[in-house]
């Protein structure tokens, strides 16, 4: 890995939406396998003299940042941090940083805690050279280079001011909000959504769009955590240190699940259980058979076509066990779940292809969120 390789991985991992001590242990570890230059250019800067632009700007930016991640973030999970990290660079150079009683007076008018204030200090001690790195390819860049115009333009002394950190707040706010249609939902997510695997995250997205809705827009973080019991340990990690909402998607068998969520569901989450079966279950009889006979044509399954009775309805039946045995018949092949879900996707193309039932779920979700941004 090249320096500036090593770096921009560096500053990905910083802009990446993790619990402050994973990010803060994943940050060290980052640091120390850079070259000797670079982590002496993030420590020693950043503890010295703010005496040029490029510097300040670098650390309004980092300070920008931080304090706008530390509201998605429980004070619980700032306490966890303050109590588990460790003595480094990073950690002891927010000591000595000028900025550090503007970020700690920013941060209280923000509602932090002071340990989430003590953590925006940490990130603001190092000194990332954001204006060197150009990925003109990646949303992220985009991100970085908007918003440092923008604090150059609105700082108005060496070393910056408390107003600007202030004014340098607002301008990211304003840069996130101009490109949270492109950014990954890996920064600044406004809520989590978790399913239990690669299908829903195929189709959910792509349903929630046919509706008028857009995922990233939103600031939607869509997690497949690998099944129901994923699902409801992912919530139970994340509900006490995550401020932001929520969501849970469930099949209809994960009973035990959902009544684990249901009972530590906090204001503003929610859980949804399909009434019966999978995510395929809810799509139409016609829908189903037409995606089965596009997914056998595509891998040259031999026969007639599929009829529609094949795979009708029916309660405590699931379609993806019986397209299974239907495709070991005739071809000795698996079904393939997230084969299914995209090529289903060619044949959801407006709003009454939709299952109600899905409509419902994501109108609840989107709804949710609008209204809470007013």
């Amino acid at each position: 890995m090249t320096g500036s390789d090593g770096m921009w991985t560096f500053a990905r991992r910083f802009l990446n939406f993790e619990e402050p001590s994973v990010k803060d242990s994943q940050l060290s570890k980052l640091h120390d396998n850079l070259p000797a230059d670079q982590q002496q250019s993030i420590d020693v800067d950043a503890i010295g003299a703010i005496i040029n632009a490029r510097t300040a700007d670098n650390i309004l930016f980092s300070t920008a940042f931080a304090l706008e991640d530390a509201q998605r973030f429980s004070a619980i999970a700032y306490a966890a941090w303050a109590h588990s990290q460790r003595a480094n660079a990073h950690t002891n150079a927010s000591a000595n940083h000028q900025l550090q009683p503007a970020v700690q007076r920013v941060a209280a008018e923000l509602g932090l805690s002071k340990e989430a204030a003590d953590w925006c200090c940490n990130l603001a001690s190092m000194d990332i050279p954001w204006h060197t790195l150009d990925e003109s390819n990646l949303a992220q860049s985009q991100l970085v280079k908007r918003a440092l115009n923008q604090i150059g333009h609105k700082r108005t002394s060496l070393p910056p001011t408390e107003e600007d950190l202030r004014q340098a707040h607002l301008a990211l706010v304003h840069c996130v909000k101009q490109l949270r249609d492109v950014l990954p939902a890996t920064i600044l997510p406004s809520a989590i959504l978790l399913v239990e695997g690669a299908t829903e995250a195929t189709l959910i997205p792509h349903i929630a769009a046919i509706l008028g809705y857009s995922l990233p827009r939103e600031g939607v973080m869509l997690v497949p955590a690998g099944g129901a019991k994923q699902v409801g340990k992912k919530f139970l990690q994340l509900r006490d240190v995550v401020s932001v909402p929520l969501f849970c998607l469930l099949d209809a068998d994960a009973a035990e699940q959902a009544e684990l969520i249901a009972d530590s569901l906090r204001t503003g989450d929610q859980l949804h259980v399909l009434a019966d079966g999978e995510i395929e279950d809810t799509l139409s009889d016609q829908l189903f058979a037409r995606v089965m006979n596009k997914l056998m044509q595509a891998n040259l399954v031999s026969g007639a076509p599929v009829e529609i009775s094949e795979f009708a309805r029916q309660p405590g039946r699931k379609r993806t066990a019986a397209a299974q045995t239907l495709l070991r018949k005739r071809a000795s092949i698996d079904f393939d779940k997230v084969e299914f879900a995209r090529l289903a996707k060619d044949y959801l193309r407006a709003r009454e292809d939709v299952p109600q039932e899905l409509r419902v779920i994501i109108d609840a979700i989107m709804q949710s969120l609008q209204h809470k941004r007013r």
